[in-house]
């Protein structure tokens, strides 16, 4: 008895053994990898404005409303930088523009990071006077220059700082351009399935040199609200 009892334990060892290799060396669950995805994906959320660049291979959708602007836009995390193009309407003015911009990290860590960017666009102005008794009609090339800044405050929520120095130089009618330069600030939230929802403002200044020549200064503003999708 003694003898069949010794060998009956020993087999139950090498089974308990044998069970516990095979639990370390199995790849995880699928729930077990849907949870380690989700998880990531809660900690690099952002579509609209953050992160300040997307990482490489990764994709966002968005658009937004408020005063002055809608737009609609694709963000394209290439290598170290991200490319973003952008379509705006501004409607104060009747003003069409379409926007590529460069941005690059040069600060950060998995929570907070800070990207400059450079851009250039194609801008025409109707000349509408309707809210703008100042405005008149140009076709010219739009310059971008700025910064963005994002933190991960939770793991829902990223404040965002952002400079943006747009300039407009118009080669119809010439010796026109139209200056901004607006900073400000906001917040996008993470709404589930890969979806944000943003909601900033900037002030700043706006120049406007008309086609006589007469420079004009005024309060410049932009508030924006909006949604935006994530492809991962």
């Amino acid at each position: 008895m003694g003898e069949r009892s010794r060998q009956t334990d020993s087999r139950l060892a090498r089974t308990v053994a044998a069970t516990g290799l095979v639990c370390l060396l199995a790849p995880p669950s699928a729930s077990t990898a849907r949870a380690s995805s989700l998880d990531e994906r809660r900690q690099n959320f952002g579509a609209l404005v953050a992160p300040a660049t997307l990482p490489e291979g990764a994709a966002s959708a968005y658009a937004y409303g408020g005063a002055q602007e809608l737009a609609i836009g694709y963000r394209q995390g290439v290598s170290t930088v991200e490319l973003e193009a952008r379509a705006k309407f501004n409607y104060f003015l009747l003003s069409f523009a379409f926007e590529v911009l460069l941005k690059h990290a040069i600060a950060g860590n998995e929570s907070w990071s800070v990207a400059p960017f450079l851009g250039v666009g194609f801008v025409h102005d109707t000349g509408s006077q309707y809210l703008r008794s100042d405005n008149f009609e140009y076709t010219g090339v739009r310059l971008l220059a700025g910064a963005v800044a994002t933190r991960r405050v939770s793991s829902t929520v990223s404040v965002i700082a952002e400079l943006d120095v747009p300039l407009d130089l118009s080669f119809s009618p010439a010796q026109v351009a139209r200056w901004s330069s607006l900073v400000g600030g906001g917040a996008e939230i993470y709404l589930g399935s890969d979806f944000t929802a943003l909601l900033m403002g900037q002030l700043g200044a706006d120049y406007l040199k008309e086609p006589l020549g007469v420079p004009h200064w005024s309060l410049g503003y932009q508030v924006r609200a909006g949604f935006g999708y994530r492809f991962f």
